[in-house]
């Protein structure tokens, strides 16, 4: 073979290439941006766990703060029964976060976190033993 098939041969393999390397680093930047949304839920989770063993009544305050277009939702829905964390970017559910199953979020309704927010954690009796209820 010749100089000059050798060489478009080389420019079809790398014009080939190009794309799929492309949507690579899409794709991991994608999943550095879930990885920090992914912290702050394991932070929110690890607070949420601080008031389980305390007595009723005793509670917890803890400073969420996310990034602009992100969201954590909790509460007693029926999907979850109050033991997830729902991660949300721009509106649209993106992930979960599985809480330790000693503790249950009792709130009736779905609370959706976002920005900066103190929370109050307060323990409360319920039916598992790490029942809590999350005031904004």
């Amino acid at each position: 073979m010749g100089l000059p098939i050798k060489l478009a041969i080389s420019f079809l393999i790398i014009a080939l290439m190009i794309p799929v390397i492309s949507d690579m680093v899409e794709n991991t930047s994608e999943d550095l941006e879930l990885l920090d949304l992914q912290e702050d839920a394991m932070e929110l989770s690890d607070a949420l766990s601080s008031v389980r063993f305390s007595a009723i009544g005793d509670y917890t305050t803890y400073e969420v703060s996310l990034e602009v277009g992100d969201s954590l939702t909790l509460g007693n829905n029926d999907d979850h029964l109050g033991m997830v964390i729902g991660l949300h970017r721009n509106g649209v559910h993106v992930g979960d976060h599985l809480m330790d199953p000693s503790v249950m979020v009792t709130n009736q309704d779905t609370l959706v976190l976002s920005g900066t927010m103190s929370l109050k954690i307060v323990r409360v009796e319920g039916d598992l033993a790490g029942s809590v209820e999350v005031h904004v």
